[in-house]
C-alpha cells in the first residue's frame, strides 16, 4: 500500500458527497470520467488494502472493492461492458477487482 500522510483529511464527509462532486464537476480542459470513480475509505484501505471502485449510476451507486495496486489498471484497461459481470461476481462470489 502506498503511504498516506496521517494528517490528510478528505474534503468530503460521505461517499455520496464525493459522487455529487464528480457528477457536477465543470468540464475540465481534459476529459473527466463521470461514469466511474475510485473512493478511498480509510478503514477498508488500512484493513484490506482496497479502494472502492464506484459506478455512478443515475438510480444507485454500484460499488466493487478493488486492490489499491490495481486501480489505475482498472481505469485504463477495463472494458466498461464487463461491469455487469464484475458486479455479479462480487455479489455472488465476493470476488472484487
Amino acid at each position: 500500500m502506498a503511504p498516506i500522510d496521517a494528517n490528510w483529511r478528505s474534503p468530503f464527509t460521505s461517499l455520496n458527497e464525493a459522487v455529487e462532486f464528480v457528477r457536477n464537476a465543470p468540464k475540465p480542459p481534459k476529459p473527466l470520467c463521470k461514469a466511474f470513480c475510485a473512493v478511498l475509505e480509510q478503514e477498508q484501505y488500512q484493513q484490506q488494502g482496497e479502494v472502492l471502485f464506484v459506478k455512478l449510476d443515475e438510480n444507485e451507486l454500484q460499488i466493487i472493492p478493488c486492490r489499491s495496486s490495481e486501480v489505475a489498471t482498472v481505469f485504463e484497461g477495463m472494458d466498461r461492458d464487463v461491469w455487469p459481470d464484475r458486479l455479479a461476481t462480487w455479489k455472488d462470489d465476493g470476488i472484487g477487482m
